[in-house]
């Protein structure tokens, strides 16, 4: 199983870098691959958490972070309505994650002195 989650991972990465080369080139079927590679990354999201929640629960914000920054780049890169305020708060969200891993690892490090 975990093997199967990180080949969707891979996938989706791949799918999202086609994607972005077709809209830049501006070739046919761009919104099409863009919308499923989108769709790769957000079934990829919460199997990885459910991998990773069994080690540190951290890591729920990361991808609550991560879902926030995949729609918003769906949404900037077909131009729809409200992309700008989503990718503020996406990037938002990912500094308070950073943030927040920062202050876990520094806590975990003192508890081992």
């Amino acid at each position: 199983m975990r093997k199967s989650v990180y080949l969707l991972g891979g996938m989706s990465a791949f799918l999202i870098l086609i994607s972005a080369l077709f809209k830049a080139q501006h070739w046919t079927g761009a919104n099409e691959l863009l919308i499923a590679s989108v769709i790769s990354g957000l079934l990829f999201i919460p199997l990885l958490l459910l991998f990773q929640l069994k080690r540190q629960s951290v890591y729920l914000l990361g991808g609550i972070a991560a879902f926030l920054m995949l729609i918003a780049s769906l949404f900037n890169l077909q131009h729809w309505i409200y992309s700008n305020e989503l990718l503020l708060l996406s990037y938002g969200s990912i500094a308070v994650f950073i943030l927040v891993l920062i202050m876990f690892q520094f806590k975990r490090r003192i508890a081992r002195f």
